[in-house]
């Protein structure tokens, strides 16, 4: 079945092949065909949940990444709303998010609902917090016990309206009982949600305030420009969610033979610490990783984006005090050199590469 499929991809002709130079975008029909067609069904291998990073060196990468070269093709990231502020710097044609939690595409369709509902920054962290602040400092610094219970309601059936009616995504009875948790505990917790709910630091409020090796505030939420380019991404349909394992046979195939059929090439490729917990030696899939790494159409000046956390492998020689992780890019395609050599698992790649120098 694949191999049709990708046959189509690689022969047919879209509206998005043909007028991509012009006006970018993908039809709400191209956009569900994409989601459903290319999704892998969720396996339950990771069971973890992340409703939001606990990257809070994200933004230890920039300037100096924006100093490569990189092109503006395609980004691919995985996990929830820290790529929004990668995709924002990198500004790509196109933006894949795929992760092997159902949960993580949910999440991603409840962003662009709301991102579509809410012109402003301000407006967007009233509708996912389910508060009435008036500023975005105040919301960030909300108490739980603020949230409005009628607003949640109302923003949640608007949620699954658009799902359901303009992206023409149908939600199974699970589907429907996760987006509804996903936003529950968004506005339970408020500014003060973590990864996985609310245990382990670091909280949103921290990582929306987080500030860029030259004390600059970085996210998306700080900067109304940001804001408007994520919504017209978003309104474009060219901010996809896909469930998909990194170790699979299935969405890296037909990703990369729709990338090429339309003449794109990956210029950033985020993958936060994934490979922690698929290129340890004794796993055997970890050879399928590398062959989708190869699979993938890249730019010339490609970077995958990593991120490392003490706690897994380790201290690294370039973790800053304060940071729970360390952020590292590299140029993909030495990357993709050691497939062939020695260095090809976690811990001896991560400690090949350190971060960008001057």
């Amino acid at each position: 079945m694949y191999l049709i499929i990708a046959w189509f991809l690689l022969f047919g002709i879209s509206g998005f092949a043909q007028d991509h130079k012009k006006d970018f975008h993908l039809s709400d029909s191209e956009f569900a065909s994409l989601i459903q067609d290319f999704s892998e069904s969720d396996s339950n291998v990771y069971t973890g949940e992340n409703f939001i990073s606990n990257e809070n060196s994200y933004l230890q990468i920039f300037p100096k990444a924006l100093k490569l070269g990189v092109g503006h093709d395609v980004y691919i990231g995985v996990a929830p709303d820290q790529n929004f502020t990668y995709i924002y710097k990198f500004k790509p044609k196109v933006a894949f998010i795929v992760d092997i939690r159902r949960q993580n595409l949910l999440e991603i369709l409840m962003f662009k609902a709301i991102f579509e509902m809410a012109d402003t920054p301000l407006k967007y962290l009233q509708l996912l917090f389910a508060r009435k602040n008036t500023n975005i400092d105040a919301l960030l610094d909300a108490p739980a016990s603020t949230y409005d219970k009628k607003m949640a309601d109302e923003t949640l059936n608007q949620i699954i309206e658009k799902i359901t009616a303009v992206y023409k995504i149908p939600l199974s009875r699970q589907d429907e009982g996760m987006l509804k948790k996903i936003y529950w505990t968004f506005y339970v917790y408020g500014g003060s949600i973590t990864c996985n709910a609310n245990m382990v630091r670091p909280t949103f409020t921290e990582l929306v305030r987080e500030k860029d090796l030259n004390g600059k505030r970085g996210h998306y939420l700080f900067n109304k420009k940001a804001y408007q380019y994520l919504r017209r991404m978003y309104a474009r349909n060219l901010i996809v969610p896909l469930t998909g394992n990194f170790t699979g046979d299935k969405t890296f195939f037909l990703l990369s033979n729709w990338l090429k059929e339309r003449q794109l090439t990956v210029s950033v490729f985020y993958i936060s610490n994934v490979e922690y917990y698929i290129q340890d030696s004794s796993n055997p899939k970890r050879p399928y990783w590398f062959k989708n790494v190869q699979l993938l159409p890249w730019h010339p000046q490609g970077i995958i984006i990593r991120s490392y956390f003490s706690v897994q492998k380790g201290n690294h020689p370039e973790f800053l005090n304060s940071y729970l992780s360390l952020t590292l890019v590299e140029k993909a395609r030495e990357y993709i050199e050691l497939f062939e050599s020695s260095l090809q698992d976690y811990d001896s790649v991560i400690k090949y590469y350190i971060k960008l120098r001057k």
